[in-house]
């Protein structure tokens, strides 16, 4: 994604932030989260990945 960015952009593509929709958001999560009672290292968890219950 950077090398796509940087081939459009040129040099300055090492200055912007470049990632998935989902990584940013877990990035938020991870620097703002407290405000939502998160710790930083909290797990997202999906039904696949959840322990049966």
């Amino acid at each position: 994604m950077r090398e796509r960015a940087k081939s459009l952009v040129g040099r300055d593509a090492k200055k912007v932030l470049i990632c998935t929709f989902h990584a940013l958001g877990v990035r938020m999560m991870r620097q703002d989260g407290a405000a939502l009672g998160l710790k930083p290292q909290f797990s997202i968890r999906t039904p696949t990945t959840s322990p049966a219950s």
